[in-house]
Order: structure tokens, then sequence, then C-alpha cells
């Protein structure tokens, strides 16, 4: 009956600390980053002009958020990008390329987490459904 419980504790601990986890890296996305504003402004060409502001302290959502407006959304890349050597347009081509994969990294760690959580809510419904039977496999082997 101790090992049942110490496993059921053990089982619980086990699913905070994903959720924990979990909530901890969502957070992490969206929190502000003192300085990073300025910081990712500096990654953009600075020929283009017309970049939309960006916040000084910028989470990591905004700053690529901003980086999407400031480059695909503003008129000025594509005007820039015609007049462009054949070899800065193919290192163009590598960038973007390379946030794209950045893209999808992110997507499948937050589809990753949101698995993770659901395999967590089903282990805990399954715990509770089958709680019952296991206290009477308990007190049935302890009346053996």
């Amino acid at each position: 009956e101790g090992e049942t419980e110490a496993g059921l504790e053990m089982s619980m601990q086990a699913r905070l600390n994903l959720a924990h986890t979990v909530l901890a890296q969502v957070e992490a996305m969206q929190t502000p980053i003192k300085g990073f504003g300025p910081e990712v402004k500096k990654t953009l060409n600075k020929s283009l002009g017309g970049t939309p502001p960006i916040a000084s302290n910028a989470s990591l959502v905004q700053a690529l958020a901003w980086e999407d407006k400031a480059t695909y959304g503003n008129p000025k890349w594509y005007v820039k990008l015609q007049s462009l050597h054949k070899s800065a347009v193919q290192k163009q081509m590598v960038l973007m390329q390379a946030q794209a994969l950045q893209y999808q990294y992110l997507a499948f760690k937050e589809r990753t987490n949101i698995e993770a959580l659901l395999a967590t809510l089903l282990a805990q419904q399954t715990q509770h459904d089958m709680r019952p039977e296991v206290e009477k496999m308990a007190t049935d082997t302890a009346n053996q």
C-alpha cells in the first residue's frame, strides 16, 4: 500500500513539473527582455527605412512579429530586393529559410508541449478513474 501511495505521489510530482516547465516556456516567449528591441532592430538592413517602431523591452514574440512586419510588410524591402546583386538575393533567401526553420521549430515545440499536457491530463484522469480499483486490490492483498 505504501508503494502504491509513493508511486501516486511521484506520478503527481512529475505531472506538476511538466506543467511548470510548459508554463515557464510560454512565459519566456512573452516576457519583455531589457534592451532587446534595439538589438533586434540592428539586425535589419539600415537602408530600408520606414521600419515600424519596436518596444525597447520587447519579448521574443514581439521581436519576431516586428521583424516580419519590418521586412515582408515593408514595400521598400521588395524594391530593395529587386536592385540587389544575385548573390545578395541568395543571401536573403538563405535568411528567409533560416527564419522559416526557426518558426517551424517554435511550432514543433509548441505542439510538443500541447501533446505533453494532453498526455498528462489523460494520465491524471486514468489515475482518478482507476484509484478505487487500486485501493480494492491493495485491500484484497492485505486481507490475503
